[in-house]
């Protein structure tokens, strides 16, 4: 079962992909070999679907360690993630996090049942190895690993020159939440995340998002978060399932900005 996975190519060997629970993944893929960057909840058979669109060796690669993110790599061989991330990784991929998830999964009639739950509970999570910055040569492509510390102290963005494209994680969506306990506060994220702002690219692959993005909804986010922005900020609920006290920026385009008010309190 595919469990409704749909692709968007989005241009020569670039692929964004949406599972049923609405979180994306990307997958690139040059002459010689592929990296799929994410791997969603792990609801339904990834790995065949994005067989089907390419056979090359495959490389997973993810952005950071959260369930939404990291989960689907239980059906691969191998994952990596930067250094500094692997705490996040076994916190969100514990059994705990998957029960959470079949909630949300049942909710929208997709959970597995029976054999296949219990499976989805105690599989093993593949080896996990450690990521290094920089290029890796996908033939004829480039997916550059960026370390982007924010969303998580071990986030990382990936950029494709050839394509234009950027893959920020959710260092960056159309409404960007940095106020987990394992996130940065807000000034220390915004200054990361704009460093990415100096690389050339037109397209925004965000996972929580299927439509691309512009590079100029992205500059818009960030001149939305500079410090007069920061100042202005609401009260936000967005918190209170994970027991945080958040402040909110909301820009005319419909973008939204939530952070940690202790933490912008403190000065991070």
């Amino acid at each position: 079962m595919d469990a409704g996975f749909e692709a968007l190519r989005v241009s020569d060997g670039v692929w964004h992909i949406r599972d049923a629970m609405g979180v994306c993944v990307t997958l690139l893929a040059g002459s010689e070999r592929a990296v799929l960057v994410d791997t969603a909840y792990g609801i339904g058979d990834l790995k065949t679907f994005v067989q089907g669109l390419t056979d090359l060796p495959l490389e997973v690669v993810l952005t950071h360690g959260h369930h939404d993110h990291a989960l689907g790599a239980m059906g691969f061989d191998a994952a990596g993630v930067l250094p500094g991330e692997e705490a996040v990784f076994r916190e969100y991929t514990s059994r705990a996090r998957r029960e959470r998830v079949l909630e949300q999964a049942a909710a929208k009639g997709i959970a597995p049942e029976g054999r296949e739950r219990e499976e989805y509970l105690a599989r093993p999570m593949p080896a996990l190895k450690t990521l290094k910055a920089g290029d890796m040569d996908l033939g004829g492509m480039t997916a550059r690993l960026i370390p982007c510390p924010g969303h998580t102290p071990g986030s990382l963005a990936v950029w494709v020159p050839e394509r234009g494209v950027l893959l920020p994680g959710d260092n960056y969506n159309p409404c960007t939440w940095v106020f987990f306990h394992e996130a940065l506060g807000p000034r220390a994220y915004r200054e990361n995340v704009k460093k990415l702002l100096s690389l050339p690219f037109d397209t925004v692959l965000c996972p929580h998002d299927f439509r691309p993005r512009t590079r100029k909804n992205m500059e818009d986010f960030i001149a939305a978060i500079a410090d007069a922005g920061l100042e202005g900020a609401r009260p936000s609920r967005d918190g209170e399932g994970a027991g945080v006290d958040t402040l909110e920026v909301l820009m005319p385009d419909g973008q939204k900005f939530v952070f940690s008010r202790e933490k912008y309190d403190m000065g991070l």
